[in-house]
């Protein structure tokens, strides 16, 4: 599997435990590791785990203490969950998700693989464990399991995407928070859980649709560019022809002219339709849903805290020194968030992007040694009364989002290009495929110009005609 990492988007747990104890203790990787993923066919699983995972009973330890708070206990209990299961399931070690990431692309198959995605798919699997260990740490705690919902724990951890962080970054959270929820509350925990894992399992086939274009161009970048510019060329041409059937336009200077003029013209119409279309924006986007309201308050939200986390980007005075990377990742911050868009369903993609760009920026800075910033991640979400069940919404959802990957896969030719990636024969045929399309473009821009250099000298009476 392909591995494109800028950025570590997940903290593991054994540098969080190392954290919390002030020293290097807790190791995340194995011994005589050599290979990129670890082979667990000649090891029991049992025996893998306790090798490559910290074990849960250092939690366990640690919470007895009242420190870390239970919440920040569960924060580890279910990053405990997600190793194991992602050593298990595909020999990745801690140490390598953090320096790897939790996507894998896979040209060849043209599968994405996200760690994170594969999990919750499996999370039921794993939910005695998880609870059973917030058993015992609620009762080292002398806590009331009964007073507390186990499920809106787990879905508020997993659905912001709180196990991917440092666990020192809730030190200021409690479990409090959620003693004797509402049942408006859990449902809506568990409403965003699941839009969140349907919008994470769309953009991870959206990166591979990405990378895949990305990957095609480098490799054929020469003669796409000259494609690109031959296209250009006759498209123009095209409309010089056109020009040129006018009877009053009777030499090339009088055709440049016209031309230059309507491209003027055209320029100023594309322009005053942006700014129309900006003008309407608001009225679409916030006067729709409370859903919709929400999701925007936590757009913004999670944008002002990726600024902050950016905060020597905006010092004039450039006391400070920018960290390698930072500018990039608030640029591409930005970027999404100054995207116009005008539905639901690219409203909850577009948070879901800022999300993931708040975990490695978050994570870039603490690698960095810098400080971090992290508001508080509302619990309550708008609960409408004509809402779905989240069964109900879930497949919707994931119906709407899985026709979007469909066509977008069609409309970039994703098949097309990642077999030509993949394989070399096919590869230098594609080359040879491309120069034969540089060679009709030339051929057809050469016949473009001679019939407008046609049309220009034949009379008025034959243009009319």
């Amino acid at each position: 599997m392909c591995e494109i990492v800028l950025f570590q988007d997940y903290y593991p747990l054994y540098k969080d435990l190392n954290d919390l104890c002030g020293c290097d203790r807790y190791g995340g990787g194995l011994e005589d590791q050599n290979s990129s993923q670890f082979n667990i066919t000649h090891e029991r699983e049992s025996d893998l785990i306790s090798r490559a995972v910290p074990d849960v009973e250092l939690i366990i330890e640690l919470s007895s203490a009242s420190n870390p708070d239970p919440f920040q206990a569960m924060i580890m209990v279910v990053k405990n969950a997600f190793e194991g299961f992602v050593l298990l399931e595909w020999g990745y070690i801690p140490e390598q998700i953090f320096e790897s990431g939790t996507l894998k692309l896979n040209i060849a198959h043209e599968t994405a693989v996200s760690f994170t995605v594969s999990f919750r798919n499996n999370l039921e699997a794993y939910l005695p464990g998880i609870r059973s260990n917030w058993e015992r740490i609620f009762t080292k705690n002398n806590l009331n399991c009964e007073d507390y919902c186990f499920n809106s724990i787990v879905h508020y951890i997993l659905g912001n995407k709180i196990f991917q962080l440092p666990v020192v970054l809730f030190s200021t959270y409690s479990i409090k928070s959620f003693y004797k929820v509402t049942e408006p509350t859990r449902t809506g925990l568990e409403h965003h859980f699941l839009q969140m894992h349907a919008s994470e399992q769309y953009l991870s086939n959206f990166r591979l649709v990405q990378f895949v274009n990305s990957t095609y161009y480098k490799r054929f970048e020469e003669r796409l560019l000259i494609i690109d510019s031959k296209i250009e060329i006759l498209r123009q041409l095209e409309i010089k022809k056109t020009m040129s059937m006018n009877p009053d336009i009777s030499s090339e200077a009088e055709l440049e002219t016209q031309y230059f003029n309507f491209i003027l013209e055209s320029r100023s119409g594309e322009q005053s339709k942006k700014l129309i279309s900006f003008t309407g924006m608001e009225a679409v986007e916030y006067g729709n849903t409370d859903f919709r309201k929400e999701l925007w308050t936590r757009i913004k939200m999670t944008f002002r805290m990726i600024s902050k986390n950016c905060r020597e980007i905006h010092l004039t005075d450039q006391q400070e020194k920018v960290p390698d990377g930072l500018n990039d990742l608030f640029i591409s911050a930005v970027e999404i968030y100054n995207d116009h868009i005008d539905n639901q369903v690219d409203t909850l993609i577009k948070y879901h992007e800022l999300c993931d760009l708040l975990c490695k920026v978050i994570i870039h800075r603490r690698v960095a040694g810098l400080e971090m910033f992290l508001g508080r991640i509302p619990i309550s979400h708008s609960q409408e009364g004509d809402r779905e069940s989240p069964d109900s919404e879930r497949y919707m959802l994931k119906k709407v989002l899985d026709e979007r990957m469909s066509a977008m896969q069609a409309m970039n030719y994703t098949s097309f290009k990642s077999r030509n990636i993949c394989d070399e024969e096919l590869a230098i045929l594609h080359e040879s495929f491309l120069d034969k399309q540089v060679e009709h473009l030339n051929n057809s821009i050469e016949k473009m110009k001679a019939k407008i250099v046609n049309c220009l000298h034949t009379g008025k009476l034959s243009k009319i005609s």
